[in-house]
């Protein structure tokens, strides 16, 4: 989980590098798609027709809203990046792709994984492991690169201050610890479809603080995400109803069947020259076949006129 962690960081960093934000955001849906293949494929989950409905409405709408979100605020535009000719672009692009499906990769099989630590140990803990194995790798990775101390040193300003404060405590400290007490209650899948209201809230923060005007797609676009959101969520508690009534099912016919093997039902009547005829079966009807009595004899005061009636 370490691994995936680091990789879910050092992806995006090194990914944008490459490519521009838009392109880098609008391939961030495919985070609960790899999610929810991984969940079917360890057998996590299952895959219901309305929750797949539910996936692809939600993903379908988070890249709407991406791909008509303004430029003043999706950042760098184009389909090149700055500096460097036409080849070394297209390399770039190439590149750059790859590594954020390598990071959505990662951040979906960390959701994934880490259902099974959090079978054994408190929310709290396990992100406080993976996140430091992740850290421990990511200064690794930082300090291989040879950079010179002035590359990790901030300005006085307070705007970079107050950036990593909201970085440390909301973006990383929060969040990872509400994906892992989300993981305690309910599938990987269910958890990761969440992810599409990030371009949703994106939009609708950069109309309120930014005054930037939201367009048709992207509302159409948040709009899906919704309706996707509520047909998974829906599905999978349609789901879980049809399972609690099988399990109930399945109790009730296992607790019958266990009562009669265990002779619950049996009211003894009496006993007929060691052998008892039944006089009444389950259903009502008379039975004139008689069941051998194991260890009864005769001559312990048994009499003939004794029956044993099967309820």
């Amino acid at each position: 989980m370490g691994l995936f962690s680091a990789g879910n960081v050092l992806g995006a960093v090194q990914a944008l590098t490459l490519i521009t934000p838009t392109n880098f955001s609008v391939l961030q849906p495919s985070i609960p798609v790899f999610t929810m293949l991984l969940s079917v494929l360890f057998r996590m989950e299952r895959l219901t027709p309305l929750k797949a409905l539910g996936l692809l409405a939600a993903v379908a709408g988070a890249v709407v809203v991406e791909v008509v979100h303004p430029a003043g605020i999706s950042g760098q535009e184009g389909g090149e990046s700055e500096g460097g000719d036409g080849s070394s672009s297209r390399a770039d692009f190439i590149s750059g792709n790859v590594i954020v499906l390598f990071q959505c990769l990662s951040m979906a099989s960390l959701l994934v994984f880490q259902k099974t630590a959090l079978t054994h140990y408190h929310p709290t803990v396990v992100t406080a492991w993976y996140y430091s194995i992740g850290s421990v790798l990511t200064l690794i990775i930082c300090v291989s690169q040879s950079l010179p101390s002035s590359a990790y040193a901030l300005s006085t300003s307070p705007a970079p201050w107050l950036a990593l404060a909201y970085a440390a405590l909301l973006g990383t400290a929060f969040n990872y610890n509400a994906y892992s007490w989300a993981g305690t209650v309910v599938a990987p899948g269910i958890i990761s479809i969440y992810s599409t209201l990030q371009p949703v809230g994106t939009a609708l923060l950069s109309v309120l603080f930014l005054h930037a005007t939201s367009t048709g797609g992207e509302r159409g676009g948040g709009v899906l995400v919704i309706l996707g959101l509520v047909g998974t969520v829906w599905g999978r508690a349609m789901e879980k109803r049809e399972l609690e009534k099988r399990e109930k099912r399945e109790r009730e016919e296992g607790g019958g069947s266990e009562g009669l093997e265990k002779g619950e039902g049996m009211a003894v009547m009496g006993l007929e020259g060691g052998k008892a005829p039944v006089s009444y079966g389950l259903t009502g009807e008379r039975d004139s076949k008689s069941v051998p009595l194991v260890g009864v004899e005769e001559d312990e005061g048994v009499r003939e006129s004794d029956e044993v009636r099967v309820l």
